[in-house]
C-alpha cells in the first residue's frame, strides 16, 4: 500500500506539472496558467498578481517556484524558463 501511495503522488505531481503553462512576457516577467485554470502574473520585481484579483510575491525554492497571493501559497515543481530574476522569499529580501 505504501508503494502504491508513493506512485500515486508521483503521478499526480507529474500530471500537475505537465498541465502547467508558462509563457514569457518580456520585459515584464511571466504568465503562469495552473492546471485548475488560475492565471498568475509573475513580475521581474518578484511581485505576483492573480487574474481576477489578488497580489503578492513569488520566489524559487528547492527546484520549484512558489506564488503567494493574499497570504496563501501554492508550490509548483518547475523552473521558469523566462528572463526573470532568481527571487528569494520575502523574509530574505533586502
Amino acid at each position: 500500500m505504501k508503494h502504491f501511495m508513493t506512485l500515486a503522488l508521483v503521478c499526480a505531481a507529474t500530471m500537475a506539472q505537465a498541465d502547467l503553462t508558462i509563457t514569457c512576457n518580456p520585459p515584464y516577467g511571466a504568465v503562469v496558467t495552473a492546471p485548475n485554470g488560475t492565471v498568475y502574473y509573475l513580475g521581474t520585481s518578484c511581485d505576483a498578481a492573480r487574474k481576477g484579483g489578488g497580489t503578492g510575491h513569488w520566489w524559487y525554492a528547492a527546484g520549484a517556484f512558489i506564488v503567494e497571493i493574499n497570504g496563501q501559497s501554492v508550490r509548483y515543481p518547475r523552473d521558469i524558463e523566462c528572463d526573470v530574476p532568481y527571487c528569494l522569499p520575502p523574509n530574505l529580501r533586502n
